[in-house]
C-alpha cells in the first residue's frame, strides 16, 4: 500500500533568514523542497536544495539566489563527503573566501585579465564577529549560534573583478562537538572549489578538499585597481562556466597551480 505524507508550509522542517525575508524547507522521502520568500510575498519553489542526489556544491538556481543578498557560504554540508559524517568531531564557523582564475598558462590570478589581471588569489574575510571572538576565548557555541554562524554573508563589492572565477573556502574556525566549544584551527581545511560569476548574487555550499598545515594566511597588499601584470593573467582561460562537475573542480585547487598561494586580502 502507497503511503502518503502530506507537508505545508505553514509547518516547515526548517527555516532560514535572510536580510529581506526567509526561506523555508520540508523534507519528504529524502528530498527537501524550499520556499523563499521576500518581503513582498513573493514566494519561489525551489527543488533539491541541500539534498542527497544533487550537487551539493552547485551555485543554486536563480530563484534561490535572489533570496541570497550580494552572496551567502553555507558551512552546513562542509562534511558531505566525508564516509561517515558523525564520526568528525568538530564542525566549521568561518574562515576565508578565496577567488580567482586562471590564464592561459594555468597561472593563477585575480581581478579582471586585460585591465588589472594579477597572479594570485584575492582573500574576502568570511566569519561574523561573534564566530572570532567565541573561537578566540574558547567559548561555548550552542546548536542556534552554530547554525547562525554557518551562514555567512560575503559581499563581493570590494572586489576589483567580474566574470566567472573559482571560489574556494578556507575554514579557520570550528566548534567541537563533545563539549561545544569554539576554536581556532592550528591546520587549516579548503573545500572543493565551486565556480561563481562574481556581479551576480550566489549562494555556495563548500564541501571540504584538504587539510593544509598553514597556520594562517599570509597577508599581502590589497590588489592594484590599475595595475595590468605585463607578463601573465591577461587572458582568463578557465572556468568558463558555473556547470562545471565537483569530479572536475577538484582538479583547480588554487594551491596545485603556480601562483596559487600568493595571497591578496580584499578591503572590508
Amino acid at each position: 500500500m502507497l503511503d502518503v505524507v502530506l507537508k505545508r508550509f505553514d509547518n516547515p522542517d526548517e527555516v532560514g533568514l535572510f536580510v529581506k525575508g526567509k526561506f523555508e524547507l520540508i523534507k519528504i522521502a529524502g528530498m527537501t523542497i524550499g520556499r523563499a520568500t521576500s518581503l513582498k510575498r513573493i514566494s519561489i519553489f525551489v527543488l533539491c536544495l541541500l539534498l542527497s542526489g544533487c550537487q551539493a556544491t552547485k551555485v543554486l538556481t536563480p530563484a534561490i539566489v535572489t533570496a541570497c543578498g550580494t552572496g551567502t557560504t553555507y558551512l552546513s554540508d562542509w562534511w558531505a563527503r566525508v564516509p561517515d559524517p558523525n564520526a568528525i568531531q568538530y564542525d566549521p564557523m568561518g574562515g576565508y573566501q578565496l577567488l580567482y582564475w586562471l590564464d592561459d598558462a594555468n597561472n593563477v590570478c585575480h581581478g579582471n585579465p586585460g585591465s588589472n589581471g594579477q597572479p594570485g588569489v584575492a582573500v574576502i574575510k568570511a566569519f561574523s564577529s561573534q564566530a572570532w571572538e567565541s573561537a578566540k576565548n574558547e567559548s561555548p557555541v550552542t546548536p542556534d549560534q552554530l547554525k547562525a554562524f554557518q551562514a555567512i554573508p560575503v559581499p563581493l563589492d570590494k572586489y576589483l573583478g567580474s566574470g566567472m572565477h573559482f571560489v574556494q573556502f578556507y575554514n579557520t574556525l570550528a566548534r567541537n562537538r563533545s563539549d561545544s566549544k569554539a576554536f581556532r584551527f592550528s591546520n587549516v581545511e579548503i573545500s572543493i572549489p565551486n565556480v561563481i560569476e562574481v556581479g551576480q548574487r550566489s549562494c555556495i555550499f563548500p564541501i571540504v578538499l584538504r587539510v593544509t598545515n598553514l597556520a594562517s594566511l599570509p597577508s599581502q597588499n590589497p590588489p592594484n585597481p590599475n595595475s595590468q601584470d605585463p607578463n601573465i593573467c591577461k587572458v582568463r582561460a578557465i572556468p568558463r562556466e558555473t556547470t562545471m562537475s565537483e569530479e572536475d573542480r577538484k582538479h583547480y585547487d588554487a594551491g596545485s597551480f603556480p601562483h596559487g598561494t600568493e595571497i591578496f586580502d580584499v578591503p572590508e
